[in-house]
């Protein structure tokens, strides 16, 4: 079978905005030994079927490795190397005919601090955040606009280990609340750095599983796998197919596009048994109803570098009467 390498992908979380904080599933104090249960917690009023489309989106997939690869666009970026980043995300939910829509709009800055043979290290600072149109406070991310977030990476650019976070404190987020510490703050402290940088550093991992590629001569290849389920659910099985649309040349990017599909009966029975064990399902109860997720990434590469400067991300949840979109377009410029 013709194959290709890419590292392994994670549609975690979105830009945090004061919605985010409030009801995505990665929310709150998390250690590794208890993951399950901050995946498997409902924020009061959002229904089941919300929460576990919002885990669908969450969950990754592994790829193969390439053996005789024919053409590689390999990530080596320069230390000093700064892109400006801007993303533009829609979320959309359709529940019982009912359609609700967000919008959020951001830029940022991601530089390349130093690196090595195994990955680098960089620095990603939100800068501007945007919901519906109206800018965001620092109180609605926590403190993050204009805190530069620095962290470890792999080969493609993937971030795996968050090193510090200098916290850009204003009077409405600093120190505790009513007695209360601040969000961040105990996120900070009680999370491992690995999830922080999965929940932390969304558009940095979105275009990360852009980079890296080693294709053979065939240009395409299929996948299956299983992925890990959350909590004590079993493993999802899914499908990918990644085809080298244009090589790119000096003047034009080399688009790569990639789709990945979860098998709907393998999902429900995976969040099934998560939520009978945590709970939120009677354990007698027969599951969940078939659940289907869907995405398709398209990429744009620099082929002089390696480096993403375009990628759009479509997912599609849907499980009995809720579908969830999600659409994110991601631009990268390199900064003189």
């Amino acid at each position: 079978m013709p194959r290709a390498t890419m590292r392994p992908r994670s549609d975690c979380v979105v830009a945090p905005t004061e919605s985010d904080w409030r009801t995505n599933t990665f929310k709150g104090t998390l250690r590794r030994r208890d993951r399950s249960e901050l995946c498997l917690s409902r924020p009061r009023g959002l229904p089941l079927l919300s929460v576990i489309a919002a885990s669908l989106l969450a969950l990754s997939c592994s790829r193969p490795a390439a053996l005789n690869e024919t053409m590689a666009f390999l990530f080596a970026p320069p230390s000093g190397a700064t892109w400006r980043v801007a993303e533009h995300r829609v979320t959309t939910t359709i529940r019982a005919g009912q359609l609700t829509e967000q919008s959020v709009d951001s830029t940022g800055t991601l530089a390349v601090i130093a690196t090595s043979p195994t990955g680098a290290t960089m620095e990603w600072t939100l800068e501007t955040s945007t919901v519906g149109g109206a800018p965001t406070s620092q109180s609605m991310t926590e403190g993050l606009i204009g805190s530069p977030i620095r962290f470890r990476t792999d080969l493609a650019g993937a971030p795996t280990h968050i090193e510090s976070i200098a916290v850009a404190r204003s009077a409405e987020v600093a120190g505790p609340v009513n007695g209360n510490p601040n969000p961040l703050d105990q996120l900070m402290q009680g999370t491992d750095p690995g999830t922080l940088a999965l929940m932390l550093l969304p558009q940095v991992t979105a275009v990360s599983s852009c980079q890296n590629f080693r294709f053979d001569d065939r240009n395409t290849f299929t996948h299956q796998g299983e992925a890990p389920g959350i909590g004590a659910g079993s493993p999802i099985r899914y499908n990918v197919v990644v085809v080298l649309e244009d090589p790119g040349s000096t003047s034009k990017p080399a688009r790569v596009r990639m789709t990945e599909s979860f098998d709907p009966e393998s999902a429900a029975a995976s969040f099934s048994q998560a939520y009978q064990a945590a709970g939120r399902l009677p354990k007698d109860d027969r599951g969940l109803s078939p659940m289907t997720r869907d995405t398709v990434t398209n990429c744009e590469i620099d082929i002089a570098t390696g480096a993403a400067t375009r990628v759009n991300v479509e997912t599609i949840v849907r499980m009995d009467d809720v579908e969830l979109r999600e659409t994110r377009e991601i631009t990268l410029v390199r900064a003189e």
